[in-house]
């Protein structure tokens, strides 16, 4: 059985500027206050993160229901854009841009990239998490 420390790389190297975005991120509360406020901290995260790596910007969008899980989150290619589902995640969000910056095809990249930027910058909120399939969850989040 796989642990949440099993999707943990610490080989990977950030950009320095990717690593401070997120940590700009986490420094406004992600999990606190209005959802609009909290999409735009999430989104200016996702420009920051896209500035980082020299990638065209990439829109970040919610579709649907603001609660339950955001495991139906998606990558649209041919729209430049990230779709949230469910409840907002950073998690989520890291793991999608991590399919855009490395490929879409490299799934296992993409969740060690995101789990593992996830834990050194929101090392509380990791140690909260479960594995599932690969993807961390955390059942004890609030939806709106």
């Amino acid at each position: 059985m796989e642990t949440i420390e099993s999707v943990v790389d610490t080989t990977i190297e950030y950009r320095p500027r990717a690593v401070r975005a997120v940590r700009t991120l986490a420094r406004t509360k992600p999990w606190q206050g209005e959802f609009d406020a909290r999409f735009a901290n999430i989104a200016a995260c996702l420009t920051s993160l896209c500035q980082a790596y020299d990638l065209e910007p990439w829109q970040l969008t919610h579709v649907g229901r603001k609660s339950g899980c955001s495991g139906n989150s998606r990558v649209r290619n041919n729209l430049r854009r990230i779709e949230l589902r469910g409840r907002l995640s950073v998690v989520t969000m890291l793991h999608l841009f991590a399919k855009v910056m490395a490929g879409i095809e490299n799934h296992e990249y993409a969740i060690r990239w995101s789990a593992t930027l996830f834990k050194k910058c929101f090392p509380l909120s990791f140690s909260r998490c479960r594995l599932v399939g690969g993807l961390l969850v955390n059942d004890n989040r609030r939806d709106e």
